[in-house]
């Protein structure tokens, strides 16, 4: 009697572990699923900000252009008067 007890009791705690772990990887996976979708996110807000820097260096660049032009029509406006 006390043998098929243990048995059964063994089979109980066995049970146990096993829906453990099972709950543990029903967990993993979930915390998986979100880091892929933050990752993807943030993946999105990295181009978005590299595009946005690519405007402004070309912003940049363009201003700096015209600043030269405004001072090479500056000095020409003085040389006139």
């Amino acid at each position: 009697m006390s043998n098929s007890l243990d048995k059964t009791k063994f089979i109980q705690q066995f049970e146990a572990i096993v829906k453990a772990i099972k709950g543990n990887k029903a967990k993993v996976e979930a915390r998986q699923v979100e880091e892929g979708r933050k990752r993807v996110r943030l993946i999105g807000q990295l181009k978005e900000l590299m595009d946005h820097q690519r405007r402004y260096v070309a912003v940049v660049k363009q201003f700096k252009i015209e600043v030269k032009r405004n001072e090479t029509l500056l000095a020409q406006l003085k040389s006139i008067t």
